[in-house]
């Protein structure tokens, strides 16, 4: 056996090791944060039942999927930290179709600061996007008369911020077609009418992640 044959088992030995430590810092942090942030959540939702502990997994796939796309930089603490909130906001708003302005505020924050300490587009692009997807929000609010609720409005205009000008605009797009699907789902199955409506939030954070992660090549392959 050379030495190229072991370094490279090594690096593949060290590539796994790097995954089970992702996995499980996420399931640990996972059962730390549904804890904390429900109690923080039940003050401002006071209905709001207990979250999940599949939430746990969730956050334990973020954690994995955020090492493989990022490695261990500055974005996979950026990403991980933005879809670990997404995560809960979007149990949160399946549970009581609610969007606690305190979480996406903490969104907002995250966004700011990590826009002037490693910004990867212009504060223009930031703006841009911030403006255009609450602007298109709010229209289509005022054209389904209450449609879509504020929270959505405020989340879709955080998340234009973070994502910039213009891939917003995939993530309104892509966030439709995956709540389309979903809605016709439902209604074949008998589980929703066409007068429910559908908790928007799961598929903005999906729409989100989905961009993040691959952008324009998953739009245009």
């Amino acid at each position: 056996m050379d030495i190229t044959t072991i370094n490279n088992g090594a690096r593949i030995a060290l590539h796994i090791c790097y995954q089970i430590l992702a996995v499980l810092i996420g399931l640990i942090l996972g059962r730390f944060l549904r804890k904390v942030f429900f109690r923080v959540a039940k003050k401002s939702v006071p209905k709001l039942p207990q979250l999940h502990p599949f939430l746990d997994i969730t956050i334990a796939a973020i954690f994995l999927i955020c090492l493989k796309h990022f490695n261990f930089t500055l974005l996979f603490f950026k990403y991980c930290t933005i879809l670990t909130i997404l995560a809960i906001i979007s149990f949160i708003d399946l549970k009581v179709s609610i969007i606690p302005n305190l979480f996406v505020l903490a969104l907002a924050v995250w966004g700011v600061f990590w826009q002037f300490v490693y910004p990867e587009f212009t504060l223009a692009k930031a703006f841009l996007g911030f403006l255009i997807s609450g602007i298109i929000f709010i229209v289509i609010d005022i054209l389904s008369r209450g449609g879509m609720g504020a929270g959505d409005i405020k989340l879709i205009a955080v998340l234009g911020f973070l994502t910039g000008w213009p891939n917003i605009l995939y993530v309104i797009f892509l966030a439709f077609v995956l709540g389309a699907v979903a809605g016709i789902i439902l209604i074949m199955a008998r589980k929703k009418t066409k007068k429910d409506t559908i908790p928007f939030a799961p598929f903005i954070a999906i729409a989100f992640l989905i961009t993040t992660l691959w952008g324009m090549p998953f739009f245009v392959s």
